[in-house]
């Protein structure tokens, strides 16, 4: 844009055209339906309530089940759901709050993809800013209609996926510096991980075990070559760090309640030999599976690469990232002896979930071989500024189509949620398969009823009232117990009218909490959290100060710079 000449223009027409086609089901009043929405509504809803009542960063979202509160956001960190809930926090409706934050979801992931992709190609192309920019509009239009990512957004509702594959291009940058670059930017994989585990879980291990590969590689390869530097592997060593420490508030919450409760995590629901896909099911026009569009690209690109492209780096690199992107793929199938890994790997629930991954491996490799093919012909004197446009517009007209096809045969639908949908108490239970609820909680659809009533040890009901300070209710006479209408997370605490702290814990009915001994008088109960709560919040508030602070001083997280001769 600096520079709006006619290959800029066609190339910003390309972006523009791409984030317009994938965007194409947000244009309407209702909201898009997925296999999950209702329950990320409810994510959003729920994070809008607590923001309200004060209470911006929740660990037990008081929404759920009719007030009986769920650890959504301790488990399911809130990340990229701040932009919706701040928008229903200002009275914007909520089908429109939904729609507008998955075109945002968009571009971001364009960008990113991008970003990295041109950030790159510019070190092997000789800074020519038109291969760069052509190929990194080609990774990013490859990786914004690839139809796994499509139909994450308007079939599936994969929120955690769809946010997540906004970092994952960071991540394939970081992995691209440590075997390629001399891990000179650190940073960009401490943001990447760190963008990736507040928003999905599955998907970082995903990315932790694709990391553990390249490193072994590159490690190995140092040592034979002998060129093993202390401050390769120094720098690794704090990007990790820096990616706890930063995330420390997430992590320390989620296992300190583990190490105190079991939960139900999804576990035992899904059968993953069952789930698996046929080989000639993957490049089908359907849900599950990955389509052609991609593949067929990258083989284009592959041969065109090798007929023409003389750096052999940059094709390394591409190979590198289709044959991961391809192992993925066929990951998903029965090659992969799913029944005997059933009992380790059940976490992953769908053996196409691999997707997530090879969606972007193989975006930026396909782009990789077009800048590698249009630098070999550049060399031979044979392109001239339309080349780099031409092939980017067919790239874009082969996902404009796909993209098109796909969505001619998603079937979801639309619906308009009025803004008080979530005061229906039944719905507050909308939490798929209620992987945060504690294993004491054996019957789901008790929790939306009697919300509002507290049983004595001898049957007696009694009233309760809500606020966002808590739960009270006046206890008649002292009693041995009470079990209240809340579930029990770690850090509950309970008062007696005269601010003395009464015992408590999850094994009231249904896993419910009980309080022991209430005196006569107004008892009060309230989530306040626990000291590894607090601890870990100031520690990643305190560590990230100092990340950013430093960054310009210490040789460490400071970016270090190439030389002419390392960037050509």
């Amino acid at each position: 844009m600096r520079k709006p000449g006619r290959e800029n223009k066609m190339i910003l027409l390309c972006s523009l055209a791409a984030i317009f086609v994938a965007c194409l089901p947000l244009f309407t009043v209702n909201c898009i339906v997925g296999h999950d929405s209702a329950y990320h509504l409810l994510r959003i809803e729920a994070l809008k309530t607590d923001i309200l009542a004060g209470n911006p960063f929740p660990k037990v979202n008081s929404l759920y089940f009719g007030g009986r509160g769920y650890a959504s956001s301790m488990f399911y960190p809130d990340l990229m759901l701040y932009l919706p809930a701040l928008m229903r926090c200002v009275g914007v409706p909520i089908n429109l709050c939904f729609n507008l934050f998955a075109g945002v979801c968009v571009f971001a992931a364009f960008f990113s993809m991008f970003a990295v992709t041109r950030a790159i190609v510019l070190r092997f192309c000789g800074r020519d800013g038109y291969i760069a920019g052509a190929a990194g509009v080609a990774s990013a239009l490859i990786y914004t209609l690839s139809q796994y990512h499509l139909d994450d957004i308007y079939t599936r509702s994969a929120v955690g996926e769809y946010t997540a594959m906004i970092f994952l291009p960071l991540v394939l940058y970081g992995l691209y510096d440590m075997l390629m670059g001399g891990m000179k930017r650190p940073e960009v994989l401490t943001i990447g991980f760190a963008g990736l585990l507040l928003c999905h879980t599955t998907t970082t291990i995903f990315a932790l075990i694709l990391t553990a590969c390249v490193f072994i590689y590159s490690l190995a390869h140092r040592c034979i070559r002998g060129r093993m530097k202390k401050g390769w592997i120094l720098r690794i060593v704090f990007a990790a760090f820096s990616t706890l420490m930063i995330t420390a508030f997430y992590w320390a919450p989620m296992m300190e309640q583990f190490s105190f409760a079991s939960f139900h995590t999804g576990a035992g629901g899904f059968d993953l030999d069952y789930e698996k896909l046929l080989l000639r099911d993957v490049f089908a026009n359907k849900n599950p599976a990955l389509g052609i569009a991609q593949v067929l690209i990258l083989f284009l690109l592959f041969i065109l690469a090798n007929l023409y492209g003389k750096e052999r780096k940059l094709r390394f690199l591409g190979g590198v990232l289709g044959i991961s992107g391809l192992v993925c793929v066929l990951g998903s199938t029965g090659i992969v002896p799913w029944r005997a890994l059933q009992d380790i790997l059940e976490f992953v629930q769908f053996p196409w979930r691999l997707y997530v991954m090879a969606t972007p491996l193989l975006s930026m490799a396909a782009a990789l071989y077009l800048a590698c093919f249009l630098m070999g012909i550049k060399k031979h004197g044979e392109i001239g500024h339309k080349t780099p446009v031409t092939a980017l517009a067919l790239v874009a007209c082969i996902m404009i189509i796909s993209a098109v096809s796909n969505f001619s045969r998603m079937d979801q639908g639309y619906y308009s949620y009025s803004d008080d949908y979530y005061s229906y108490v039944p719905f507050t239970g909308e939490v798929i398969g209620g992987e945060w609820l504690p294993s004491k909680v054996t019957d789901r659809k008790k929790l939306t009823k009697n919300c509002d009533r507290a049983v004595t040890a001898y049957g007696g009901v009694l009233t309760v009232e809500r606020d966002e300070k808590g739960l009270s209710l006046s206890m008649p006479a002292k009693a041995e117990y009470v079990d209240l209408p809340l579930i029990y997370y770690r850090g509950y605490e309970a008062f007696d009218e005269k601010g003395e702290s009464l015992v408590c814990d999850g094994l009231g009915e249904n896993g419910s909490v009980r309080v022991y001994s209430p005196p006569e008088g107004v008892l009060r109960v309230r989530y306040a959290g626990t000291g590894t709560q607090k601890a870990s919040g100031v520690l990643s508030v305190v560590f990230f100060a100092l990340w950013v602070v430093l960054g310009k001083t210490n040789p460490v997280i400071k970016p270090v710079k190439h030389s002419d001769k390392e960037r050509l």
